[in-house]
């Protein structure tokens, strides 16, 4: 295998390389689950709040449906 050969094949390693930590940050997520009462009966209007350090903005709240 000539050196221009291999030279184009590293760089084109560590062009790929470098693209893929981008493509795993995302800022999109959802959580999905059902909120039901003690006898397993769902509950509609319970309002929901996440909260992380790691959540962007603070808070989310939601109500369920």
């Amino acid at each position: 295998m000539s050196r221009r050969c291999v030279i184009a094949l590293a760089v084109a390693g560590l062009l790929l390389a470098g693209g893929l930590p981008a493509s795993a940050q995302t800022t999109t997520g959802r959580i999905i689950g059902q909120v039901v009462d003690p006898n397993g009966e769902p509950l509609a209007g319970v309002t929901v709040t996440v909260a992380s350090g790691a959540v962007m903005g603070g808070t989310r709240t939601a109500v369920s449906g």
